[in-house]
């Protein structure tokens, strides 16, 4: 009686085994033609201080010492697709306006010129970063964390006006328009980010996840800001001779919703019953 027992433990436990065994190969199938993707819209605020090499020569060139300190409001649109149980593979898009103004005075005393300036400068920056992602997610629930990395490119358009009133007579510094174009550049983000989904089975409706995100971004852009205005500089300042990135880095916190317009992609579901 005993060895019949064995005998049908055995049997069971290796009848088991060869069933989970084929479920297992076929939901690896599904994890890996099944791929889940979602649409998500975002609002945030990033924060920069500028540039060091800019206020550098705002400091010593144009007497100003108010630095950039702004927050960046930022409108974001993206999609991921997730491409394991850990991965996500993802596109985005982010819109972001910063302004930035600056008033004050400069006694002139040197060879030829005698007065005072009053300078005001007014900036204006749209950034644009276009940017694939990578997400890592350790695992996967209704409340989740996961962390990333961007890589891509930033289209930034720069508008720099200064306003001078001076007492000098024949003053060079007349001022205007200094600067107004685009400059395309290199961009980077590490990011990560808790998702609160809206139901235990997130993935199976509309309406996916809360999603906050911290991240830090970081441009490479080298513009020629100061070509115009120093002309208006005699003698000439060595110092306006190079270009400068005035926005190249900046913090930036975000909330997000996902939606699942189109969940599974590619799907080639196979089940036994």
């Amino acid at each position: 009686m005993m060895k019949k027992v064995i005998i049908f433990v055995i049997i069971f436990g290796t009848w088991m085994f060869d069933s989970e065994r084929a479920n297992g190969e076929v939901i690896l199938k599904e994890q890996k033609y099944d791929l889940k993707s979602i649409v998500i819209l975002g609002i945030g605020g990033g924060f920069s201080s500028g540039s060091d090499a800019f206020f550098d020569v705002f400091l010593n060139e144009f007497g100003s010492t108010k630095r950039l300190m702004a927050i960046m409001p930022t409108l974001s649109v993206g999609t991921k697709v997730t491409i394991s149980p850990e991965f996500r593979f993802g596109f985005h898009a982010n819109f972001q306006v910063v302004s930035f103004s600056s008033s004050n005075g400069q006694m002139v005393d040197e060879s030829g010129l005698k007065g005072y300036r009053n300078l005001h400068q007014n900036f204006e920056i749209t950034n644009m970063p276009l940017f694939l992602s990578l997400d890592y997610m350790p695992y996967t629930s209704q409340f989740r964390t996961y962390s990333g990395l961007g890589l891509g490119m930033v289209v930034i358009n720069t508008k720099w006006e200064e306003g001078v009133n001076s007492t000098i007579e024949q003053d060079s510094r007349i001022g205007g328009l200094n600067y107004d174009d685009t400059d395309i550049g290199a961009f980077g983000r590490v990011y990560a980010g808790v998702e609160l989904g809206f139901d235990k089975n997130y993935e199976d409706f509309f309406l996916g996840s809360l999603i906050i995100e911290a991240s830090y971004s970081h441009t490479v852009v080298s513009a020629d800001m100061f070509n115009k205005v120093r002309q208006q500089f005699n003698p000439p300042k060595e110092s306006l001779n190079q270009k400068v990135n005035f926005v190249p880095g900046y913090l930036q916190l975000s909330v997000n919703i996902s939606f699942n317009f189109n969940r599974k992609v590619g799907s080639s579901k196979q089940r036994n019953i």
